[in-house]
């Protein structure tokens, strides 16, 4: 196998398995529902590396001036805050009703790691290095854009591992406060890294 593409599988791998907002939403999807509702949080998440890894191979020199920084970082804040609200809302409703929650629609946990792929000024901002890195030690750009695959598929490998977890986990940890706890928890994880995106949005501007 070509070396770089084993690379792009190393970077995608280390650079997906860190907490963020995506890893936190497929977990609290996974201890809910199960793999398949994590997995797809995750398969989001990776299209939208993906488009941005696209559009840095073929605009890079577009998206790196600050106006499309701000935007995404204001975006980005917006989509963590809405985020937060709607699982300590869920949290509100799981503490009042008894009755269990409805399992999301895969379709629905795709979106939600798409579009927090695609606002993330961090995202964009990691694409413009990694690619520019590549085209600067003058490979193809085939090349870059199979580097790029590779750590998009690095990034899956992954999810498939934190997705195998938290859904066996599901099985030993079902119950309503466990519910409660989990939408609580991503809601304040959400806040953290909305404040941190606001930080970097404010200090960028100063």
């Amino acid at each position: 196998m070509d070396r770089p593409f084993l690379t792009g599988l190393a970077l995608g791998w280390s650079v997906a398995w860190p907490p963020g907002p995506i890893n936190a939403e497929a977990t609290r999807r996974g201890l809910a529902h199960g793999f398949w509702a994590a997995y797809s949080v995750i398969l989001g998440g990776c299209a939208g590396d993906a488009t941005w890894a696209l559009l840095a191979t073929v605009a890079a020199d577009h998206l790196r001036g600050p106006r499309v920084q701000l935007t995404l970082g204001i975006a980005s804040v917006m989509l963590l805050l809405a985020l937060s609200a709607l699982f300590f809302r869920g949290a509100w409703r799981a503490w009042r009703n008894s009755s269990p929650a409805a399992p999301p629609h895969l379709g629905s946990s795709f979106v939600v790691g798409l579009t927090l792929a695609l606002t993330s000024p961090w995202s964009i901002a990691f694409w413009i290095a990694v690619v520019g890195q590549t085209r600067g030690s003058a490979r193809s750009l085939e090349s870059s854009l199979l580097f790029a695959a590779a750590v998009v598929v690095g990034a899956a490998a992954w999810g498939v591992i934190l997705s195998g977890i938290v859904g066996g986990l599901r099985r030993r940890l079902e119950g309503r406060k466990w519910e409660i706890a989990t939408q609580l928890l991503t809601g304040c994880v959400m806040i953290a890294f909305a404040i941190r995106t606001a930080a970097a949005v404010l200090g960028h501007r100063s």
